[in-house]
């Protein structure tokens, strides 16, 4: 009996450790395939780039919070702005909130908190100008009142939204409300890994997937393919619309990020900041294969590197200076140039 008791007690052992044994494998593999939805299995790059520390544990899956488009103080620029710039600033920001939120009522005046010089103003202007691509149509039809003088200086008190054509504004308000619902959509669908980084490469993963270049863009410029709507409606673009689109998704995800372009307008991208520091990430380039991860996350100097022109941010008015961040660091940029 006792040797009875023995066989089955080995028995039952053997079975335990073979069953443990299944599950960590199971929970390997499991862990695996959660990390593979944030980081492509793309040559040169492992599957721990991107701040997924450790496949030995579960990876964590988010889904993206969607935030306000117009939010000034989520513009790191505007705290190197003047008291005046940023009266002007945030005077822009609630009139494009307004129109937004309540449509657009053509000659509706807005008013700001003071007089400021013309100059000031038209930094503030330039600066949202350069941020909200997705409603660059209003944006460019906001006029301002310039009728009082102090020391020989033009001051503005006040800017209204034109009203000479309605059916112009209707249009441009249509679009972006459609382009926004799109872009909630499309947020909603995606999935990552509760880092900065990982949020903005599941948003520049979908760009790659779903938006094509439109090499026939030079026959169909009436078409419109460097604008955020019609790259959300049409999944097609040119670097303009790649570069707009990957900002307004972006922005509405809560990052910061920029539009830029080149000094002679020849090509246009972004740039991202994450804990203070900035990259640079060209969605247009990365849209081949096995080069995702070389227009990712660049420095100045790796942004010069893969071929990128001189490029530019906004015009400070009042200096004129073209203004852009420096972007110092290395830290998340994970191509490995296989062909080397």
């Amino acid at each position: 009996m006792k040797f009875f008791k023995l066989m089955i007690f080995l028995c039952i052992l053997v079975f335990a450790i073979n069953s443990c044994v299944s599950r960590t494998i199971e929970n390997k593999y499991s862990v695996t395939e959660k990390a593979s939805t944030i980081l492509d299995d793309i040559p040169g790059v492992s599957e721990t780039s991107g701040n997924i520390e450790s496949l030995g544990s579960p990876v964590p899956i988010y889904k993206i919070n969607i935030v306000e488009y117009i939010n000034p103080l989520s513009v790191s620029e505007y705290y190197n702005l003047t008291q005046e710039q940023q009266i002007a600033f945030r005077a822009i920001c609630d009139a494009l909130s307004d129109i937004i939120d309540n449509g657009p009522t053509p000659y509706k005046n807005y008013i700001l908190e003071r007089p400021i010089p013309w100059v000031d103003y038209k930094v503030a202007y330039n600066l949202i100008d350069s941020n909200y691509a997705a409603l660059e149509d209003i944006i460019s039809i906001l006029y301002s009142n310039t009728s009082h003088f102090f020391d020989g200086a033009e001051y503005v008190d006040s800017f209204y939204l034109d009203g000479y054509n309605v059916d112009f504004i209707e249009k441009e308000y249509s679009k972006f409300m459609e382009s926004n619902s799109k872009a909630e959509n499309i947020l909603l669908s995606l999935e990552y890994d509760g880092t900065t980084y990982g949020k903005a490469h599941s948003i520049a993963k979908w760009m790659v997937e779903n938006i094509t270049y439109a090499h026939d863009y030079a026959e169909r410029l009436e078409d419109g393919l460097n604008t955020v709507h019609t790259t959300l409606m049409t999944n097609e673009a040119v670097c303009d619309g790649y570069a707009k689109t990957y900002d307004f998704l972006c922005k509405r995800a809560g990052l910061e990020t920029i539009y830029v372009v080149s000094n002679d307008s020849s090509h246009a991208w972004n740039m991202i900041c994450i804990d203070n520091k900035w990259y640079h990430i060209d969605i247009t380039w990365m849209d081949h294969p096995n080069v995702f991860y070389k227009y990712f996350m660049m420095s100045d100097e790796t942004c010069k590197y893969t071929g990128h022109p001189k490029w530019e941010y906004y015009w400070d008015q009042r200096n004129n200076v073209k203004i852009v961040p420096i972007a110092g660091y290395d830290d998340l940029y994970f191509y490995i140039d296989i062909k080397k």
